[in-house]
């Protein structure tokens, strides 16, 4: 999921945060098209077990995070 999350965000930061000097691949937006893609098949074809792991992970993280940012 966070995969087809930045594959989707390429496109608008690159357009909102376009530098002269940045790094450009040849193929354009086809790239994080394409990426976004394999990501959503892969998330389609995973099991039920699959997603309420990777829901467990991020839910871990979410509360990692909201430990950390309280303490510092």
């Amino acid at each position: 999921m966070t995969y087809v999350a930045t594959a989707t965000a390429v496109p608008v930061l690159r357009r909102h945060h376009a530098s002269p000097g940045s790094f450009r691949l040849p193929g354009g937006p086809a790239i994080p098209a394409v990426a976004a893609v394999i990501g959503l098949s892969l998330l389609a074809s995973a099991t039920w077990v699959n997603l309420l792991a990777a829901a467990a992970a991020a839910l871990a993280g979410w509360v990692i995070y909201l430990l950390r940012r309280n303490v510092e």
